[in-house]
């Protein structure tokens, strides 16, 4: 059957979809297919051992540099700009955590999420939230350079606490009530769809989180090409050997601002062209390279 009759006849799932009720949906009911247990494991699951014990020890070895560094952050938390960087620090923790040392357990058992959904919802829900929540949180922070850099700070600084409770609210809405994420084994990566066999990946798609990835990561990025050329700018209008001296000073916000550039772009348009079907089927080495960018592209900011 093509996939436009299979579309016609099955419902694309609800892009608001609590977490408490996909579990029960028949677009994400594996037995109709294979029975749930070690027949689906043996048949579609795929153990790669290597990349779950590298999985484990990228998370544990970034949860152990970032305990320091959060120490710092809390130490100068009365500056909007760092209690920003504090709350993505958070963030980042909770990433880590769930998408490496939860996630782990799919590499080694050649489990699915959805067939194992309580590990699911500890793993790629908050994975998801957390992303985006760390996207929105680079927002924030190149924001309150610019402001920085104009001599506006203290207008962001009356409004930090409360960009940050709906960065927060931001992220909770992708974790709890958007189409969730699941660990396929087989393809070494994560997906809307389950890959259940009988529906097409159209009915899964998730667009809040292809806006997120869009729109919120591209502006980030330009807003960061834009707060160097306005380093630039300042710096160049000084005398020769000043400029290059408060360039030199500030060379780590140069430093960051590149690296967050470089790898939210990259980890959010490999996660977009993971989901395309079709070049799933041609290679799987964005979806290999995806996992990978992604973990890298989590300890950036500081």
């Amino acid at each position: 059957m093509s996939s436009s009759l299979l579309l016609e006849q099955v419902p694309m799932v609800n892009q608001w979809l609590p977490v408490w009720s996909w579990s029960s949906m028949s677009q994400y009911n594996c037995s109709r297919v294979l029975p749930v247990g070690d027949e689906w494991t043996t048949t579609k699951g795929f153990s790669r051992p290597y990349f779950g014990y590298w999985s484990i020890f990228w998370g544990i070895t970034c949860e152990i540099v970032y305990l320091p560094c959060a120490l710092a952050l809390y130490m100068e938390r009365k500056q909007s700009c760092y209690r920003i960087m504090l709350w993505l620090a958070i963030v980042d923790v909770v990433a880590l955590f769930s998408a490496h040392v939860l996630g782990s357990h799919g590499w080694l058992d050649a489990s699915d999420s959805v067939v194992v959904i309580d590990w699911d919802k500890c793993h790629g829900v908050p994975t998801v939230g957390m992303w985006c929540g760390a996207c929105i949180g680079c927002l924030l922070l190149v924001t309150y350079r610019l402001f920085e850099l104009m001599n506006m700070s203290f207008r962001f600084e009356a409004k930090a606490n409360i960009l940050i409770a709906l960065a927060t609210c931001y992220a909770l809405y992708f974790a709890f009530f958007t189409p969730p994420v699941l660990t396929n084994s087989e393809l070494n990566a994560m997906f809307y769809d389950p890959f259940i066999g009988d529906i097409p990946s159209e009915v899964y798609v998730n667009w809040p989180h292809t806006v997120n990835n869009l729109l919120i990561v591209m502006t980030s990025a330009l807003l960061y090409i834009l707060l160097c050329a306005v380093l630039i700018t300042q710096y160049g209008a000084m005398s020769s050997e000043e400029g290059r001296k408060r360039i030199s000073t500030n060379g780590p916000i140069f430093i960051q601002a590149s690296l967050i550039c470089i790898f939210n772009v990259a980890a959010s348009l490999e996660t977009l062209l993971g989901r395309n079907k079709k070049i799933r089927q041609s290679s799987n080495k964005n979806t290999v390279t995806s996992p990978i960018q992604w973990s890298l592209s989590s300890p950036r900011k500081f």
